[in-house]
This record gives structure tokens, C-alpha cells and sequence, in this order.
């Protein structure tokens, strides 16, 4: 081995006698050999130390801490010693396969913009699967760890920058170590199968649980906060007319947990025959009133009065009454800057709240609990809320006007999108619809209203991809109402 290796493994031990051996035995037969193995003895009092000194392999270096100093300050020891151009982290209970460091070698070697990579693993033979690329992992990072830690293969230069792992999160520095590097960089999780990974009792995991949850809480918190910063604005568009003092207290409530997201900005549209909707002076929202007569709301119209009227390149379109979580909503927005043209920040599931709790929430937006409410549909949902990349959508058509009024407008657009073969993406994660009573439009013929809006869905599912774009060409939004309808 040269002087200086290309990779430093660095395992602490801490009384781990009965798999050490099976550890230390599968990164000595790695089928890379340039590396140096650090192994650090956090104050034994069991078979380890006599078991490491066992071996004679040169590149085994072996360090005793004199008291117990805990599992990642251990780690940080071992990187202070590295000389490798590469940190590969390797626990004592798990077992890497011949191939993992040269395959994460020559992947990081070849891909010099990726800063930490990690792979796929064995639990009991069954593989376990992880989020690949960059913008996926970022994304699961703002709810959880992605990384089987001993399966992290970073760049030394990068360790170093960030100061190793931060012992004040003693049980979860695993995790703020992959969001810090994430913050700084790409990160991604290879497809191979390069390690075994082995439950028992005696794991940090199983053994503090409630405390690696309340300091996953804090790095979660940290993360989503950093994120926030670096976010670009987007803005979200609602139109409204407000028939119900439930409705407007919703749209109260929606506006007021937007506006925890510091890069959103919101524009309101409200036509009706007076205005009805008022609220305190926010420098992210602006409003608009049109004066309108007609007793159906030309939601689709005033939609596209608002697409185009939007600041910013990202656009949300929100119902007045549904509440979206705001990892979903970071996700989304990843997703359009990804090349989507369309995201809905939601996993297809609607979650309607009972009246009572959707009292409880609007007085306090925390009382929302994850999982709550009850589904109506059985089939995945595609309206309530939606983000779109602004030009590319309203190149699409935007809101279809032949539609009046609600109806199956929300599923010609996915169609259409669909047929004109544009990239729409959803996250995973719920959307909470608040209570509303349901009124029927009044003085409108509802029957002949949804047989027209059922004519507009079925002429854009008859067309081809060349006559839709074709028709495209000459409308903003696909159709008219007011110059279709008889």
C-alpha cells in the first residue's frame, strides 16, 4: 500500500464481541485493497480489543480511546487520523460484500460533483430499497434518514469542511451528517447491493429510541429550515367567490399555513357580485376584485387571468379549503425545477376533516394531526391543489374555459398533459380537505351545465397528440365557454 490511501474506513467498537470478527474480516477481503482501516476501541470491556489486535494486516490502525467517549465522537477521533482522499463508515455488527469499495470508488471517482454516495442492503435477504438520485434523497431527508449509515462512502475533503459528525446529536449525528452534505452538494445512493445489515437488541436504535426520535425531530426541523432559505419563490393563485362564513374562515386558515413558507407568495382573485372576503395587509399576498353577475363561478377563466398574471415561474393552484404539508410542497416545487410540468404535492389521497376538527384547526393550524380525516374516494384524487411550471403550462392550454363552473376539469387536464406526453409527477403524503357545506349552483340548469362540461372532457380525450397541439396554438385556454355554450 502507497503512503497515502485512497480510502480510510473508519468502525468504531464498543463492546462488540460477537460480530467484530465477521466485520473486520469483510473490509480486509474487499477486492480494493488501497485503503487503511481505522479502528477505533471506545473504552471495551469485553473480547475486542484482544480480538482487533489478533490481526497482523498492516493496514489496520488501531486506536484506544482511555474512557468511553461515545459512538460518533469515537468516528470523529478516527477522521482526525484519515490520510484516505475517501471516509468509508463501517459498523461492527454489519458485513460490507467484497465489491462495495471499489464500487463506490470508481462511481465517486467518476462522478466528481457527487460528494457522498450510499447503497442499497441486505436485511435477513431481502434487499432494502432507498431513494437513488440527488433530488429524491433531499427529498426523503426533510422527513427521515435515507442512508444506511455504514454504507456511506464520502469524499475526506467534504468531512472535514463540515466538522465531522456533530455530537450533540449523539444517536441521530448519522442523519445531520447526510443533511449537511446534502446542503452542500449532491448526494445519492447507488443501486447495488453492497452490504448486509444486521438487527439485534444491543443497536444504538434499539436500545435509545425516544432519544434518536427527539434529536431526528430537531435535525428534521434544522434541515427544512436551511431548505427553506434556498427555496425560489412560487407563487400560489386562488380564486374565489365566498358563499359560506365556513369557506372564508377556511380560506383564512389556508392563507395563514401558506404563509409559514417563507417563498410563497399568493395572489387572490375574488369575483362576485360585491366583495366578501377581507383580511389584514400581507406584503406576500395580493388581491383583486371582479365585479361578476353570473351565478356560476368561471373558475377555469379566472384561473388563467391569474396564471398569467403570476410572478413567478412556479405556480400553485390551490383550492380555498385544503391544507398541503410543507415537506410536500418543497418536494413539489424540486419536482417542477426536476423538468415536470405539472406536480401535485400530494400522493392522490384526499383526507376530509369532520367539522369539529376542522373548528379545532382553524383556531390552531397544529392541531392538524398526520393521518387524520376520512377518504371519500376510492380512486387516487387530481384536483384540490396542483403546482405547474408557468410557461410550460399555459403552452399546454393552462385551464381549459370550455369547462363552467365545476366539474371534470381536474381530470381533462391530467388527460391532456397526458396526451401531449408532459412530464406530471405527485409526492407521497395526504391532502387535508377542511368542512364545507355544499351548495348547489342556484338559478342554473345543473344537469345541462355537467352534460356540456362532460362533452368538453370527452373532446380532449378523443384527440390525437398532433390535433391537440394543433388546436393549442390558437387559444390560451383550449376552449370558451361563453362562445361554445347555446
Amino acid at each position: 500500500m502507497k503512503d497515502t490511501p485512497s480510502i480510510s474506513v473508519l468502525m468504531p467498537v464498543r463492546n462488540a464481541e460477537t460480530f467484530l470478527k465477521e466485520a473486520v474480516d469483510s473490509i480486509l477481503g474487499q477486492t480494493f485493497t488501497d485503503f487503511e482501516f481505522i479502528i477505533i476501541d471506545d473504552a471495551s470491556t469485553d473480547r475486542s480489543p484482544e480480538i482487533i489486535r489478533s490481526y497482523t494486516d498492516s493496514r489496520i490502525k488501531f486506536i484506544q480511546n482511555k474512557s468511553n467517549q461515545g459512538n460518533h465522537i469515537s468516528r470523529n477521533i478516527g477522521l482526525e487520523k484519515a490520510c484516505g482522499k475517501y471516509i468509508a463508515a463501517m459498523d461492527t455488527d454489519d458485513r460490507a460484500l467484497p465489491e462495495r469499495l471499489l464500487t463506490q470508488y470508481h462511481y465517486m471517482e467518476q462522478h466528481p460533483d457527487v460528494l457522498a454516495c450510499g447503497c442499497l442492503f441486505y436485511v435477513n435477504s431481502t434487499i432494502i430499497s432507498k431513494p437513488l438520485n440527488d433530488r429524491d434523497i433531499r427529498i426523503a431527508l426533510l422527513h427521515d434518514n435515507c442512508f444506511l449509515h455504514p454504507s456511506l462512502f464520502i469524499r475526506t475533503e467534504v468531512m472535514q469542511a463540515i466538522g465531522g459528525y456533530d455530537k450533540e446529536y449523539r444517536y441521530s449525528a448519522d442523519y445531520d451528517l447526510v443533511c449537511r452534505i446534502s446542503l452542500l452538494g449532491k448526494i445519492t445512493n447507488l443501486p447495488d447491493v453492497l452490504m448486509e445489515y444486521r438487527m439485534h437488541k444491543e443497536q444504538i436504535s434499539q436500545k435509545h429510541t425516544d432519544m434518536q426520535k427527539h434529536y431526528a425531530d430537531r435535525i428534521r426541523n434544522n434541515y427544512r429550515e436551511e431548505i427553506m432559505k434556498r427555496m425560489p419563490p412560487v407563487s400560489i393563485v386562488i380564486p374565489l367567490r365566498i358563499e359560506s362564513t365556513e369557506r372564508e374562515a377556511n380560506l383564512h386558515c389556508v392563507l395563514q399555513y401558506l404563509l409559514r413558507s417563507p417563498f410563497v407568495y399568493i395572489d387572490l382573485l375574488e369575483a362576485d357580485k360585491e366583495r366578501h372576503f377581507f383580511f389584514t395587509h400581507h406584503e406576500r399576498i395580493r388581491y383583486r376584485f371582479v365585479h361578476d353577475e353570473e351565478p356560476v363561478f368561471y373558475r377555469t377563466h379566472y384561473l388563467n387571468e391569474l396564471l398569467r398574471e403570476a410572478q413567478h415561474s412556479i405556480v400553485g393552484i390551490w383550492d380555498a379549503d385544503v391544507l398541503i404539508p410543507e415537506a410536500q410542497l418543497i418536494a413539489a416545487v424540486w419536482h417542477v425545477l426536476g423538468g415536470c410540468v405539472l406536480c401535485f404535492p400530494y400522493n392522490g389521497k384526499f383526507r376530509f376533516l369532520e367539522k369539529e376538527r376542522s373548528n379545532a384547526i382553524r383556531k390552531d393550524m397544529d392541531e392538524l394531526q398526520a393521518g387524520e380525516g376520512y377518504c371519500l374516494l376510492g380512486r387516487p384524487s387530481v384536483g384540490g391543489a396542483f403546482l405547474v411550471n408557468k410557461t410550460k403550462y399555459l403552452e399546454a392550454g393552462g385551464e381549459n374555459e370550455g369547462f363552467y363552473g365545476w366539474g371534470p376539469e381536474d381530470a381533462e387536464r391530467v388527460k391532456r398533459l397526458e396526451i401531449l406526453e408532459l412530464p406530471i409527477a405527485r409526492t407521497k403524503g395526504l391532502l387535508y380537505h377542511l368542512h364545507h357545506e355544499r351548495k348547489p349552483d342556484i338559478g342554473v340548469d345543473n344537469r345541462k351545465k355537467a352534460q356540456h362540461n362532460q362533452k368538453v372532457l370527452l373532446n380532449t380525450c378523443r384527440q390525437s397528440k398532433e390535433e391537440l397541439t394543433k388546436a393549442l396554438k390558437c387559444h390560451t385556454g383550449i376552449f370558451s365557454y361563453l362562445d361554445n355554450h347555446n
